[in-house]
C-alpha cells in the first residue's frame, strides 16, 4: 500500500550518508573476523550468511536510492544546483592554525514535495528573498516540469508557498471512433480518467472561440447523453436530447437525424424560448409525479423507473439573447434558471454554449448553477474571473486545439487542464447518433 503522504524537505545540498558507509564496512571486518576464526562446518554456514547479508545489505541500498521519493528529491537537487538557486557567502575558517575564507552556502530556496498514487506535489515557499520572484516566473515553472518529467496539471499560489501539482501518469484523450463509449450509465466521460455523472453534478457552461475544438467537445457530449442507460432499472436507454441553435449553423443538422428532427431541433428565437419553456414544463410535471410523498426524500430521477435524462443544449446563447425580444429574453432567463436550479433532481439539464464568457449576457443566479464549466483554448483573465471565479490557479498556454481548463463541482477542486476527446476527421458524429438511434427504434 502506498503510504507517502507527508511533506519532505528538498536539502541541497546533498547530503551523503557516509554513517551507513561506515557502518557497513564495520561489519564487513567484523564477519571477515569470524570467519577467519572458524572452522569446518560453522565456518561454511557464516559464509553463506555473510553471502546473504550483503545481498540483503546492497538490495535495501539500492532499492532506497532508487524509491521514486528519493529519485524526485535528486532530480529537484539538480535544478537548485543548475539555476542557482542558493546564495553563498564568505566565512573564515582555520585549518592547521590558519584563518581562510571560504565560500559557503547560506541560503537554499525552501522546497518540500509529497506525492499519492497519481500526483507529485511540490511547494515552493515564498520567503521574501530573491527566491520568490524567480519561483512566481512561468520560467520556473517550465524549468520544474522538465526537472520531474511530468506534466503540471496546476499550480496555486498564496501568500506562504506555490504549490504545484504535477501528474505522474499523463492523463490520456478518448480516442473517438464507430462504437467509442462516452457515457457509463449516467457517467459523462471527458477523460481516461477524468468523468462527471449528471444524477450528482448538472448542467454545463462551455466557452470556446472558433477553432478551439468546442463544436468537436460539444457533439461528444452529445453522443455521451445519447449512449446513456438506466443501469438500475433498464427502464430507459438514451437521453431525451433537444438542440438550440440560434445561427442553424452545425448543431442545427442534427433535424436530419434520426430520433430528432424539428421538434426536437430549433433556431428561429421565438421556437428556441417555446422549446426552453417546454422543458422548463417538464421540470415540474416530473416533480409532480417523482416527489409525492415522503418516500422520495433524497432521491434523484435515476432512483425511479422510466425517467430518462433530458438534456437541452443551447449553442451560441450570447447571439440568442441579443436578437430576441426583451419578453422572450425574460421568458427564456426564467424558465432557464427554473431548469438548472431544479433540473438535478428530476433528471433535466442544460448545456449553454458561448463564443466568448460574458457575465452580462448570464445572470449569475443562472451561472452559479452550471457545475460543469469548461473553458477552451486561452481565455483571457476578465473569461477566466467570469467563468471560474476567483482563484489562486496559475493557468499554463494552451497550446493544443481540444486543451483547455474544467471545473467540475464536488470532482475537480479547482479548474484543471484537460484535452477534449479526440475525433478523427474521418468520424461522422450525425451518422453515429443516427445509427444509435435508429437500432434504438428497431429501423433497418
Amino acid at each position: 500500500m502506498f503510504k507517502r503522504k507527508e511533506w519532505i524537505e528538498v536539502v541541497y545540498p546533498r547530503r551523503h550518508h557516509l554513517g551507513l558507509l561506515f557502518l557497513y564496512l564495520i561489519f564487513v571486518f567484523i564477519n571477515t573476523s569470524l570467519i577467519g576464526k572458524a572452522n569446518g562446518l560453522l565456518s561454511v554456514i557464516l559464509l553463506l550468511m555473510s553471502i546473504y547479508m550483503h545481498y540483503k545489505l546492497v538490495k535495501v541500498y539500492m532499492k532506497r536510492n532508487k524509491s521514486k521519493s528519493k529519485m524526485i528529491e535528486r532530480q529537484i537537487q539538480y535544478m537548485i544546483h543548475t539555476l542557482n538557486l542558493y546564495d553563498e557567502e564568505y566565512v573564515e575558517v582555520t585549518k592547521n592554525n590558519k584563518a581562510s575564507m571560504e565560500k559557503k552556502i547560506c541560503r537554499v530556496i525552501r522546497i518540500y514535495y509529497k506525492l499519492d498514487h497519481r500526483k507529485v506535489y511540490v511547494r515552493v515557499y515564498r520567503d521574501g528573498d530573491r527566491f520568490t520572484k524567480i519561483s512566481s516566473s512561468k520560467e520556473f515553472y517550465e524549468s520544474l516540469e522538465a526537472a520531474l518529467g511530468m506534466e503540471l496539471e496546476k499550480a496555486i499560489k498564496n501568500i506562504r508557498y506555490i504549490e504545484f501539482s504535477f501528474l505522474r501518469y499523463k492523463d490520456k484523450r478518448i480516442n473517438v471512433s464507430t462504437g467509442t463509449k462516452l457515457s457509463q450509465g449516467t457517467k459523462v466521460m471527458i477523460t481516461e480518467s477524468l468523468s462527471y455523472d449528471v444524477s450528482k453534478v448538472s448542467h454545463g457552461l462551455t466557452v470556446g472561440s472558433t477553432g478551439s475544438g468546442k463544436s468537436f467537445f460539444i457533439n461528444s457530449k452529445i453522443l455521451a447523453y445519447a449512449q446513456m442507460s438506466d443501469k438500475k432499472y433498464n427502464s430507459w436507454d438514451g437521453a431525451d436530447i433537444r438542440i438550440c441553435d440560434p445561427k442553424a449553423s452545425d448543431l442545427y443538422l442534427y433535424k436530419f437525424v434520426t430520433g430528432f428532427g424539428p421538434e426536437k431541433v430549433a433556431c428561429e428565437p421565438n421556437l428556441i424560448a417555446k422549446m426552453i419553456r417546454e422543458v422548463s414544463e417538464l421540470v415540474e410535471k416530473r416533480y409532480r409525479e417523482m416527489f409525492n410523498d415522503i418516500s422520495s426524500f433524497g432521491k434523484t430521477f435515476v432512483d425511479f423507473r422510466g425517467y430518462p435524462p433530458v438534456v437541452i443544449f443551447i449553442d451560441e446563447y450570447a447571439a440568442l439573447m441579443k436578437t430576441v425580444d426583451k419578453k422572450n429574453k425574460e421568458e427564456i432567463e426564467k424558465h432557464l434558471y427554473n431548469i438548472v436550479l431544479k433540473g438535478r433532481g428530476c433528471g433535466v439539464f442544460a448545456e449553454i454554449i458561448l463564443q466568448r464568457p460574458d457575465a452580462s449576457i448570464i445572470p449569475g443566479q443562472i451561472r452559479d448553477q452550471l457545475q460543469v464549466r469548461t473553458g477552451l483554448s486561452n481565455l483571457s483573465q476578465e473569461g477566466k474571473q467570469m467563468l471560474f471565479g476567483s482563484t489562486d490557479i496559475e493557468y499554463k498556454t494552451v497550446n493544443v486545439k481540444g486543451g483547455g481548463y474544467i471545473f467540475i463541482d464536488s470532482v475537480t477542486e479547482q479548474p484543471v487542464y484537460f484535452e477534449t476527446p479526440f475525433i478523427s476527421k474521418d468520424f461522422d458524429f450525425l451518422d453515429e447518433i443516427d445509427k444509435i438511434y435508429k437500432k434504438r427504434l428497431g429501423i433497418n
